[in-house]
């Protein structure tokens, strides 16, 4: 499998903007092994860690499905740098829900 695909052999869909990689990553993650989840599709977009994916292209990733179901991703070389991301990342969840009113607590 090549780590970059080519923009122009990429059809229109949910995986328009992440590809072949993006998804790999998506049936991972909805195959039920992901490492945590944030969010819901419904009002935020969804996100999952994926630790140790085995794909060289995405060692571990944080994918994201928005609201309108597209997916696409983040990789990371290491798994520090891509939990330091996740941290941030329901760090920024805990703080939104907050000043929604919500007690900063996301249920899974």
């Amino acid at each position: 499998m090549s780590c970059i695909t080519d923009p122009s052999e990429r059809s229109p869909g949910k995986f328009e903007s992440s590809g072949e990689i993006g998804e790999k990553l998506d049936a991972i993650m909805l195959n039920g092994f992901s490492d945590e989840e944030l969010g819901s599709v419904l009002e935020t977009g969804h996100y999952a860690l994926l630790l140790n994916t085995g794909l060289p292209c995405a060692p571990h990733a944080i994918v994201e499905t928005d609201t309108q179901g597209f997916v696409d991703y983040n990789s990371y070389e290491t798994k520090e740098g891509c939990m330091k991301a996740w941290k941030n990342l329901e760090e920024s969840f805990s703080q939104s829900y907050a000043e929604s009113g919500g007690d900063g607590q996301y249920d899974d």
